[in-house]
């Protein structure tokens, strides 16, 4: 009798943490595919559940959603307040017993929005919202500090050399010319703001270099894109320009620098390395947030 009493509460104890991992998964999932609203509803009803009171998985993809979300205009509007609130839950994950093993388990993702929160925040600053970015930024510094970049698609400068005079050699002098006059660039730091050789930012960098074919570009990235003339990938050549969002508006640019037939390869201003050059196609972050292309030429 003892022994099937407890062999009933040990299956219901499997049937329970079975439900709770694939709630745990679930959030996951969703999470990876962009569905943040579903993301943030869905660890609200775990957090007002006391089976999963043992986890702070469901506050970490709480605070994770709300940081996306929040990247929205009429979003932040609605509920301005909720970065703060959702990077006080976040930091507190951070600091659980569990924070740090949850961090390096979930790497990918906490890189991804470290990136994200970048973009967002130079489109911020050159909104001219101070305060916004201010916020944003002390949300980095606060939870991020020591978060590496999202890996890049190592890229060598012999293939590349070999790309170029392979599929390159067919696109205009102007393209060409463009092309060459942004690779001198490569390696100059990234900075907030930044629209000169000392320091860009992405939009300030394909500003700049667009210039040099006296071809006048709006400021922001989104402004970029909106007055772009609008191209479906298979019609974009090298020397036009590829625009990305978390899900708000147009975030980040960059300038197609070679197509091969099989991967889109940019050169863009990014907040971690500087200018560079890098491909689109492989990476599982820049692939996710393709948000259009455009072209001024």
């Amino acid at each position: 009798m003892l022994k099937t009493v407890a062999l009933s509460g040990l299956l219901f104890l499997s049937a329970q943490l079975f439900a709770q991992n694939k709630a745990f998964d679930k959030l996951e999932m969703y999470y990876s595919q962009g569905h943040y609203k579903l993301v943030y509803n869905r660890a609200n009803r775990l957090l007002n559940t006391p089976d999963y009171d043992y986890s702070v998985l469901p506050s970490f993809y709480k605070a994770m959603a709300v940081l996306q979300l929040a990247q929205n205009d009429n979003y932040y509007k609605k509920a301005k307040y909720s970065i703060d609130e959702a990077a006080e839950m976040l930091y507190k994950v951070k600091q659980s017993p569990d924070g740090i093993k949850i961090f390096e388990a979930h790497a990918d993702e906490i890189r991804n929005l470290k990136k994200d929160l970048g973009s967002w925040a130079e489109d911020v600053k050159l909104k001219g919202d101070d305060k916004k970015f201010q916020s944003i930024s002390n949300v980095i510094v606060k939870l991020f500090d020591k978060v590496g970049e999202v890996p890049s698609v190592p890229v060598q400068k012999e293939e590349i050399r070999e790309k170029e005079e392979l599929f390159n050699k067919d696109i205009s002098f102007q393209r060409q010319e463009l092309l060459a006059y942004a690779k001198k660039f490569l390696g100059t730091p990234y900075q907030y703001g930044g629209t000169t050789p000392s320091g860009f930012d992405c939009s300030g960098f394909v500003g700049y270099v667009m210039d040099s074919q006296k071809i006048s570009l709006p400021r922001r990235s989104q402004d970029q894109f909106d007055s772009s003339k609008k191209l479906k990938e298979k019609s974009v050549q090298p020397g036009d320009l590829v625009f990305f969002s978390s899900g708000g508006g147009v975030t980040h640019v960059g300038i197609v620098y070679l197509i091969d037939g099989k991967s889109i390869y940019m050169i863009h201003a990014s907040t971690g390395k500087g200018v560079e050059i890098a491909e689109i196609t492989n990476s599982g972050y820049w692939t996710k947030r393709i948000h259009g292309y455009g072209s001024y030429l």
